[in-house]
């Protein structure tokens, strides 16, 4: 069964555009557009008329439930199959043979099953452009880190207007303020791990 489910499944994919949605004993759901098509897996070895319109009642059952039925057999089932009761129940009809596997009849859609919801688009953008966001915020701020990384190892090179022979050793007693320095952002000339570097470096 595992077989012939996935050999359905593909061909029904690659030749006639469904898309496989999930399985269940022998029904297989699929989609074609925005309907819900059953696929009645009755692949036997052998059939008998009495089979062949067991198959074919189970099958219509599940037209209260999909848009779309179609019953799958080998093609030794053929003889059995009468193509006008495929036309009042509004059954499809696909034919396993050889490893190939042929749509004889698509069946009748019907309006009466719940088509397949359709995805919310407004969540569908909105994760998008949440993902957008996060990648540019984790952007800007790789950015801000870099810049500031220069911007201290720049002021860490020497302070406008003075050089290393220039500069007076501090008197031990006295602090260095923060406004000594000209040109340089408030917020480097307080931070602490600056004025420790600094001292370093001399």
């Amino acid at each position: 069964m595992e077989y012939i489910r996935a050999l359905i499944a593909r061909s029904l994919e690659d030749k006639y555009g469904y898309r496989y949605l999930s399985h269940a004993g022998n029904v297989m759901e699929m989609a074609e557009g925005m309907n819900r098509v059953a696929v009645y897996i009755a692949v036997d070895d052998m059939y008998g008329e009495a089979e062949v319109n067991r198959y074919m009642a189970e099958a219509s059952t599940l037209r209260e439930r999909y848009n779309r039925v179609i019953l799958a057999v080998h093609e030794s089932a053929l003889p059995f199959i009468d193509p006008s009761l495929l036309e009042r129940t509004g059954l499809g009809l696909l034919v396993v043979s050889n490893g190939n596997v042929e749509l004889k009849y698509p069946g009748k859609a019907s309006p009466i099953a719940v088509a397949v919801q359709a995805p919310n688009v407004e969540e569908i953008v909105e994760r998008k452009v949440l993902s957008v966001l996060e990648r540019e915020r984790a952007r800007m701020f790789e950015e801000v880190k870099r810049l500031v990384s220069e911007l201290v190892s720049e002021t860490l090179r020497g302070w406008p207007g003075e050089t290393s022979e220039q500069r007076e050793a501090p008197n031990p007693g006295q602090a260095e303020t923060p406004e000594s320095v000209e040109g340089v952002p408030q917020f480097i000339k307080e931070n602490q791990w600056v004025k420790v570097l600094r001292s370093r470096k001399r």
